[in-house]
């Protein structure tokens, strides 16, 4: 690049990052089961009242259902613990959709280089086995919400679904 930047991306890298994206889009699509289901509409009305929203509205709204539906308290423990998972999977698949992979010409040491937000311009360090461990984070948010969802009958599996979850280390 012009500015001095270099953009060293490894196979590693970007075989984890595309598994982090497809299991992100599950995730979201596994959001609007639950919440089709919780709201007791087909997808067609369900992609109307959840198409245009984020992740962010969708967990807030399944947390405001569970409680004014008056879930099991087991069930909301429960649910606020894959919340929180889902909403710290939600920084790291920030950090990987919305920055570069780079590195200063001269320099060994690789970043993630912010290109959307509030950290626009930030540098984050970066290695391979991060980014790994931040994609693992968003497939184990998706089994946490996916288990949650079989547990508590939201939703059911069959075998026509790409579950269960693939091994830690594809």
């Amino acid at each position: 690049m012009s500015d001095g930047l270099i953009i060293p991306v490894s196979d590693q890298m970007l075989k984890d990052i595309g598994r982090a994206t497809v299991h992100w889009t599950y995730l979201e699509f596994l959001l609007d089961l639950v919440l089709w289901k919780l709201l007791n509409i087909t997808p067609e009305e369900g992609f109307v009242v959840t198409a245009r929203l984020d992740s962010r509205p969708k967990c807030e709204m399944l947390k405001i259902i569970a409680y004014t539906r008056a879930l099991a308290p087991e069930a909301i423990s429960d649910l606020n613990i894959t919340l929180k998972a889902i909403a710290d999977a939600s920084a790291d698949r920030n950090l990987l959709t919305h920055a570069v992979i780079c590195r200063e010409e001269g320099s060994r040491e690789v970043h993630l280089l912010t290109l959307r937000g509030r950290n626009a311009g930030k540098k984050n360090p970066i290695t391979d086995d991060s980014i790994t461990t931040m994609a693992q984070r968003i497939i184990d948010a998706r089994s946490s919400l996916y288990q949650w969802a079989i547990t508590y009958g939201y939703l059911t599996p069959s075998s026509d679904e790409p579950y269960p979850f693939p091994d830690k280390n594809p």
